[in-house]
């Protein structure tokens, strides 16, 4: 059918359900009572964006296709067909159109919608089920996209620990007390109190280090690979993850107010912010329609008043007022912001956290990008590759397997650390099949590396740090 296409990001919400009581107009509330003891609102719930249902309604209009060509089916089996697909997709398209006119929303959803009815008094009922099914398809198409986004910030969500141990700190040396430390909501730690996050735990709440030092992942946040030393007095948001000692932390920032919640609220602008060509189409789109719907019942009238046509009939007012609706509903211009959704989805998957589409705008004019090195364009996994002694020979390679006594010793050492420079040299020390070395006396030292005895076969223990 000319002029309409499938279309997605229509700006209009599924029944009332994304509004509150408090935000429906007196209409509203009038088609909510009106419509909910009848289950018509619940069973367009049901039907909006399943997967099963368009899946389905695909089946039946290709079958109604197929068999109004060729007819090889009876037209009771096609109008069931049909029939069916009206019911699954046109009916919560309707209740949505309702629910725009009972608010005083006239955009491109009524109109598309307006016309796709309009094609059954046309005589062209299947291809109002095409409509429909295009419609029904964009907007899950937009629906996946959205929260395949939205899902790849769960990691930062599932990061954030919901309690905090509690601590009190000894006047003498600073150090916690541990027989006093409570475990409380988050949500109900004043800024100012002192938490305990041990080796492995999350940070519950922003704040300042002041006892402890420890090497910290901020992946989630920051998405630096590579866990960085944090000592007295430096910051560490929420969601970080303390790797290797214990740390006392004083809260600076309440709950809502941490880095997380700070994010979900850009998060949450972002989605309500639009890019300039989404904008610009909301708004045509939005005056288009009632110049069109306009125009339809002036059509009308002048047909029937001034042309003298029947009002019903092939060729009469209602007919051709009906076909001009139709061919006038440009919804093909909604398919822009499909390119932004899928855009934004695209780099979620590749964990890249895109703010908006107008961000995606924005780098089409950049010429210069920098980009955090570890993680980034590298993968931040090390590999040791020579062992290196201090009277070295320029220009000479050392490979790790040359010198089995010193990558013994500094695998021993390693396997007892946590850093992915340990990791590159346990790994090393495994393929090359190193022997044994007892390690006593093991200290780690955050930001600087470790040290201990160590006792190699037939030598006296000697302290090594690396």
């Amino acid at each position: 059918m000319p002029g309409c296409c499938s279309g997605i990001s229509h700006g209009h919400s599924h029944g009332n359900s994304a509004r509150t009581p408090a935000e429906m107009t007196i209409a509203e509330k009038t088609l909510t009572a009106i419509l909910k003891p009848t289950g018509l609102l619940k069973l367009a719930e049901a039907l909006h964006d399943s997967m099963a249902v368009i899946g389905l309604s695909w089946g039946l209009l290709a079958f109604a296709g197929v068999a109004s060509i060729t007819r090889w089916a009876p037209p009771a089996y096609i109008n069931t067909a049909i029939a069916v697909v009206y019911l699954t997709l046109g009916l919560p398209a309707l209740v949505d159109v309702m629910y725009e006119l009972a608010r005083g929303a006239v955009n491109m959803h009524v109109l598309t919608t307006a016309a796709v009815f309009g094609t059954v008094y046309l005589g062209c009922a299947i291809e109002g089920c095409l409509l429909l099914a295009l419609l029904a398809t964009a907007h899950l198409v937009e629906e996946r996209l959205t929260a395949t986004a939205q899902g790849n910030l769960k990691a930062l969500w599932d990061s954030v620990p919901s309690t905090a141990n509690l601590v009190s700190l000894f006047a003498e040396d600073g150090s916690p007390d541990l027989s006093r430390c409570q475990n409380v909501a988050a949500a109900e730690v004043e800024v100012g109190s002192y938490t305990l996050v041990r080796a492995g735990e999350q940070v519950p709440l922003d704040g300042e280090v002041i006892y402890g030092a420890a090497l910290v992942s901020t992946q989630h946040i920051t998405g630096e690979a590579l866990p960085i030393p944090k000592r007295i007095g430096d910051e560490i948001p929420a969601g970080s993850q303390v790797t290797d000692s214990v740390l006392v932390i004083k809260t600076t920032r309440s709950s809502e107010d941490s880095t997380p919640m700070r994010i979900a609220r850009l998060t949450a602008e972002a989605q309500k912010s639009r890019p300039e060509v989404s904008s610009f189409l909301n708004k045509f789109s939005d005056q288009y329609s009632r110049v069109v719907l306009g125009l339809t019942a002036v059509s009308f009238a002048v047909l029937v008043g001034v042309g003298q046509l029947p009002i019903n009939g092939p060729g009469g007012a209602l007919y051709r007022a009906l076909a001009f609706l139709s061919a006038a509903a440009p919804c093909a211009l909604l398919m822009t912001p499909l390119a932004y959704v899928a855009g934004i989805a695209a780099c979620a998957q590749r964990g890249i956290l895109v703010r908006d589409g107008l961000t995606l705008e924005k780098i089409a004019s950049c010429n210069t990008i920098a980009l955090d090195k570890t993680g980034t364009i590298t993968t931040g996994i090390m590999k040791c590759v020579a062992i290196e002694p201090m009277d070295k020979t320029p220009g000479k390679q050392y490979p790790p397997q040359e010198d089995t006594e010193a990558l013994a010793v500094a695998t021993a050492m390693e396997r007892l650390a946590v850093h992915p420079i340990a990791d590159a040299i346990v790994e090393c020390g495994v393929a090359n099949d190193v022997p044994n070395v007892r390690i006593e006396e093991f200290k780690t030292y955050p930001g600087k590396g470790v040290e201990g005895l160590a006792t190699v076969k037939g030598m006296r223990p000697t302290r090594v740090r690396l």
